[in-house]
């Protein structure tokens, strides 16, 4: 009897230490689950940002996985400004004329907010963190220009009277960092003056010049190592594109068989690649893809504006086929040099040009 006790006790011993066993097994089974599903990673959606300004005015984003088209903003007023949350527009009317602030048509809440009374923006903006800045013009007296910088977690406006803007003319503003910009001015008070390339610093109110040419220069554009400028100068009667070295004080012209158009230039994200729009006799556009290390320039035709993907690899381009009326977006690998079609649609009225390319992102 006792023989009979003692097994018993060891066989149900046993059969807790065989349950605890199994137990950690199927927790152990279950934690190799977990890190296995944390280990995989989200695909990145790619989308690409579009102005229109055709008969339906607006923002939008199509994103290329899900092929899906929507509209951010309805612009029934002018757009400086915008990305998946808020916009920065101008509107002028009766009663308020300035600039706003406003959500995106897919929040809850849709709403546009007055930031700057009397004032009309005379650059884009461009976000760093919770500040976007960007420089606007008093509607009532041209001469005042100010620095704005605003807030959006703490929705208030900060501007700053920039004193060597007062008396000229300016275009083409490109904020380089929060602090420092490049442009385009002509002085309004001198007889003949032309068009000069500056660079501006915000917090220690300094100009520079940028390029050593003398002659009208319409456009330019710093690279993103902040090593070089890019710039369309007017020789005689034709535009050309210069690259204006800042550290050697180097200017190299890039040469091309048809002229400038548009006066846009596009650098790539690693700085080894120029995009510039060129017209030819017939009048059509073409998309001169500059690779600054060989010199070698690959053509586009009917391509009217541009930018390059995300990662580099890719231009992303806008044109219009079949007596202007069909609008496409196409993606063109500068590699493998294959171009597709991503996105198209129909514009109703004389839109020729109704897509103003924005940015490729990643989210």
């Amino acid at each position: 009897m006792k023989l009979y006790k003692f097994f018993k006790r060891i066989s149900i011993f046993m059969l807790i230490i065989t349950f605890i066993y199994i137990g950690n097994k199927f927790k152990d089974y279950g934690s190799q689950e977990e890190v296995k599903e944390v280990s995989i990673a989200r695909k990145k959606i790619e989308s690409i940002m579009y102005e229109r300004i055709g008969a339906e005015k607006g923002v939008y984003s199509y994103e290329e996985s899900t092929q899906k088209n929507k509209m951010l903003y309805r612009l029934s007023s002018e757009y400086y400004y915008a990305d998946k949350d808020v916009g920065l527009i101008f509107e002028e009317d009766e009663n308020v004329s300035g600039i706003y602030m406003a959500d995106s048509i897919y929040k809850d809440n849709e709403s546009k907010t007055l930031i700057l009374k009397d004032y009309v923006p005379i650059s884009y903006g461009k976000r760093f963190a919770d500040d976007i800045v960007f420089f606007a013009e008093n509607i009532n007296d041209n001469r005042v220009k100010v620095f704005c910088r605003y807030n959006l977690a703490t929705e208030k406006i900060d501007t700053k009277e920039v004193s060597i803007f007062s008396n000229a003319d300016i275009k083409d503003i490109e904020f380089i960092d929060i602090n420092n910009v490049i442009y385009s001015k002509k002085l309004i008070a001198i007889k003949n003056s032309i068009f000069q390339s500056y660079s501006y610093n915000v917090r220690g109110n300094e100009e520079t010049k940028t390029t050593d040419s003398d002659s009208e220069v319409v456009s330019s554009i710093i690279s993103n190592e902040k090593d070089k400028t890019a710039y369309i100068k007017k020789d005689k009667y034709t535009y050309n594109l210069y690259v204006y070295d800042i550290n050697s004080k180097k200017t190299t012209q890039i040469k091309l068989k048809e002229p400038i158009v548009g006066g846009s230039i596009v650098w790539s994200p690693d700085d080894k690649y120029l995009l510039c729009t060129t017209l030819n006799k017939g009048y059509k556009d073409k998309l001169n893809i500059i690779d600054l290390e060989s010199g070698k320039i690959d053509l586009i035709n009917g391509i009217y504006n541009a930018i390059f993907s995300n990662d580099g690899k890719s231009i992303i381009g806008a044109a219009y086929e079949k007596d202007q009326s069909l609008q496409c977006i196409y993606s063109f690998n500068i590699k493998s040099k294959e171009k597709k079609i991503i996105y198209s649609f129909f514009e109703s009225g004389n839109f020729s040009r109704s897509i103003k390319l924005l940015e490729h992102t990643s989210i």
